[in-house]
């Protein structure tokens, strides 16, 4: 049965919530870029097609949201933990916390969609390490070669979870071997609200094995969530809680300033969708036509993160 797996944290070592990797990629640009990236190396050459790279803005009915109850006792649990050695109140914490909890009760949560097609989706089973898979979902730090572009599942795979309020990626994929779905979720160490134990600060949504110490990808169609499903080969990635004023023109800056010579020479495609209506669609025909577009935005200092 499906449901959030947190490990026990036994003698490790305790962590709050502020993470070195997830602040790394704090700043607006590096989503599209590192997510690009990725899509870029998954690209499937032989297709004659570019690759395409879909920001899509979703508001997802709470209730569809996997595992929001048992999601909501750990972030309670969490708030506890954390504030209770931070009496003085310093810090972000307790805003994050009641931000994310407001936001798991609400009727809707604001979810970007970050999906591929014309790639080969993420190749690999839960055990092999040298497999795109493995290194996205389980491993860190590792840089490995992907595909024809060179690049890795390195720390780059934090970037979304930055642009979380709530710290939770949700991944669905299809390969030629068949269809995956997992949610992940960084948090910070917490007493387990069901035994008490410590629990170490990244889980997942899967299927948990045995007595709770391992678990498994949820792989089976008839198990994922129809709105997650994968029909075509490839991969998306949810980002749950997602909250940026003018997204679409961030998104479209950072896709020009590091990704022109791909879409340029017909090897990438971006497209903006809220609504479900394409709002901007980037390709080699169009690209002057949206780089003047950006040059004369950008003359309107847009506001960052930090200010």
């Amino acid at each position: 049965m499906a449901d959030w797996f947190f490990p026990k944290l036994g003698g490790g070592e305790e962590k709050g919530l502020n993470n070195e990797g997830i602040e790394t990629f704090r700043k607006q640009d590096s989503l599209a870029r590192e997510t690009c990236q990725n899509i870029g190396d998954a690209w499937n050459q032989a297709s004659g097609e570019p690759a395409v790279a879909t920001f899509e803005l979703v508001k997802l009915p709470s209730e569809e949201l996997p595992g929001r109850d048992r999601l909501i006792e750990i972030f309670e649990a969490a708030k506890s933990h954390v504030l209770e050695a931070l009496p003085d109140g310093t810090g972000n914490e307790k805003k994050f916390f009641d931000n994310a909890l407001d936001m798991l009760r609400s009727e809707f949560i604001p979810m970007l969609r970050i999906g591929d097609e014309n790639t080969s989706g993420l190749i690999g089973s839960d055990d092999d390490r040298r497999k795109p898979f493995f290194r996205l979902l389980k491993g860190q730090g590792s840089s490995s070669l992907q595909g024809d572009g060179g690049g890795t599942f390195g720390i780059g795979q934090r970037a979304p979870f930055a642009h979380s309020a709530l710290r939770t990626v949700l991944y669905s994929t299809r390969t030629p071997e068949g269809v995956a779905f997992i949610a992940k979720n960084i948090l910070a160490s917490f007493p387990s609200p069901t035994d008490g134990e410590m629990r170490q600060p990244t889980g997942w949504w899967c299927e948990v094995k045995g007595n709770g110490d391992s678990w498994n990808t949820i792989r089976a169609p008839e198990e994922i969530p129809a709105r997650f499903l994968r029909t075509s080969i490839g991969t998306d990635l949810w980002v749950a809680g997602f909250e940026a004023d003018q997204w679409d023109q961030w998104i479209r800056h950072s896709v020009l300033r590091h990704f022109f010579a791909a879409i340029e020479n017909n090897q990438l495609v971006v497209q903006l969708i809220c609504d479900g209506e394409v709002i901007s669609r980037i390709s080699s025909s169009n690209l002057e036509e949206e780089l003047t577009k950006a040059a004369e935005e950008a003359r309107n200092v847009l506001p960052t993160r930090d200010e």
